[in-house]
């Protein structure tokens, strides 16, 4: 029967691997994939991966072959460590690494079976747990319109890749990255689309960007994911690290006033 949510790219990695649990490794695969919460599966650390709202949470470790683990996480970004165990472990299946991170190991065929219905409300809990401890960034997303959701997934995860030393926050009810104190880039959903605001972006040299009030903010609006250009957002996003507008200084100036103005 097939497998509602299965990915052919994971199917083509485990073909490739012929590996001698793999009867295991499917039925981890059903049983996740059929706890009805949206997962997506995926390849990534040489295994099943399942994610959701594009944040990693559960990975299916297949190597080495002695064994199989189910790895529950929150993703490969360094995360503030919470005071306590992520989830309750009533089932007893869960060896803890870190208070969120933990691994739960089979041997056999036999061993999932008995813990069948264990598995899968384990992973119902963490991806809900996970879901509450996620950053106010993460839900401003969620809370977008439909359509405009891949658009500030997208924005989110690009940033998130170049500006790896940013502190994230949400600044004027909407999502900004700040280097040394001082906010470099944000975006923020409006009716007309996602507005995509540089701080510094006036001092950029480029002409996509449209210059925003009498400071140096420049912008760019994303109506659909077809709009964003990869390239040029990352290009974008090395040079709000490299060209940092001193608001903190700006700001000192008792005329002066915060540019970040949705104008869409």
């Amino acid at each position: 029967m097939k497998i509602k949510g299965i990915s052919n790219d994971v199917t083509i990695l485990l073909d490739s691997l012929n590996h001698p649990l793999r009867s295991e490794i499917e039925y981890l695969r059903r049983i996740i994939l059929n706890t009805g919460i949206g997962l997506k599966e995926n390849v990534k650390w040489n295994g099943p991966n399942y994610s959701l709202n594009n944040e990693d949470r559960i990975t299916i470790k297949v190597q080495p072959p002695k064994n199989i683990q189910i790895v529950f996480h929150l993703g490969a970004k360094v995360k503030a460590q919470p005071n306590e165990k992520l989830i309750n472990d009533e089932y007893n299946i869960l060896v803890w690494k870190e208070n969120n991170r933990a691994i739960a190991t089979y041997n056999n065929v036999a061993e999932i079976e008995i813990d069948e219905l264990k598995i899968a409300e384990t992973v119902r809990c963490w991806v809900q747990a996970a879901t509450d401890q996620e950053s106010d960034i993460v839900k401003y997303n969620l809370e977008q319109l439909d359509e405009y959701q891949p658009i500030v997934n997208l924005l989110n995860i690009e940033i998130e890749k170049v500006l790896q030393n940013a502190t994230p926050k949400i600044y004027h009810a909407s999502p900004v990255w700040f280097i040394g104190g001082n906010a470099v880039v944000g975006y923020t959903g409006a009716k007309k689309g996602v507005e995509l605001l540089f701080w510094n972006g006036q001092e950029f040299g480029e002409s996509e960007l449209v210059p925003v009030g009498k400071f140096h903010a420049a912008k760019i609006v994303y109506s659909s994911l077809a709009e964003i250009n990869c390239n040029d957002l990352d290009r974008w996003l090395r040079k709000s690290a490299e060209l940092i507008w001193d608001l903190k200084q700006i700001q000192a100036d008792a005329n002066s006033n915060d540019p970040f103005i949705s104008t869409t």
